[in-house]
């Protein structure tokens, strides 16, 4: 779903999460499960998750700057 301003939302429930916050809090949590908990993150790359996180990742390294500049412009602006 689409805000009126562009941005992009999750809905669960009737409750919209920007991709700003999706995106922090999954960066967030991988942070904590690679710091904190090892063993979990070795076997969570020994399976298909492997795939998901590096996409993820690999998409979040251009798109969270990307939304971050896009809320201190108040403007909808890419860079690559």
């Amino acid at each position: 779903m689409q805000a009126d301003g562009g941005q992009l939302f999750l809905i669960l429930d009737d409750n919209p999460i920007s991709d700003i916050n999706i995106h922090f809090a999954v960066m967030f949590i991988l942070s904590n499960v690679v710091r904190y908990k090892p063993p979990l993150w070795l076997r969570m790359l020994d399976t298909y998750y492997k795939t998901i996180i590096t996409k993820f990742v690999d998409v979040s390294e251009s798109k969270f700057p990307n939304l971050i500049l896009n809320e201190l412009q108040q403007d909808k602006m890419l860079f690559f």
